[in-house]
């Protein structure tokens, strides 16, 4: 029998089910300047990577793919990110990177060279 209170527990099923999904995406960032960069991801802070190394962050954003099932499988989740840095010592920032990256795969960005210090 269906009552008032299922049709209130189907309201909150769905409710709950949907909206923005996000996932912990792994960015690789090597830093081939000589001095150490912030590292900023959609403009926030996410860490430093030391002069001549490089520093793995989980960067947790919100899936930009369809979470549709597709032959019963779930699709790889997906996002997008703009990565920049800036120069600890002369301030210079870097020009924005933009990357997509999937779930289970590692997304790399590389700095080799950071422009004039913004003023």
């Amino acid at each position: 029998m269906y009552t008032r209170r299922h049709a209130t527990w189907l309201v909150l099923c769905v409710a709950a089910c949907s909206g923005t999904y996000t996932s912990d995406f792994k960015t690789v960032v090597v830093n081939r300047t000589a001095n150490p960069l912030q590292v900023m991801a959609n403009g926030a802070s996410v860490g430093t990577v030391a002069a001549g190394q490089s520093t793995t962050f989980a960067l947790h954003l919100a899936e930009s793919g369809q979470n549709v099932l597709s032959n019963g499988v779930a699709p790889t989740p997906v996002a997008q990110v703009t990565v920049s840095a800036k120069d600890q010592k002369s301030g210079a920032v870097s020009d924005e990177k933009a990357l997509t990256l999937a779930k289970d795969q590692p997304g790399y960005v590389t700095f080799t060279k950071i422009g004039r210090a913004h003023v």
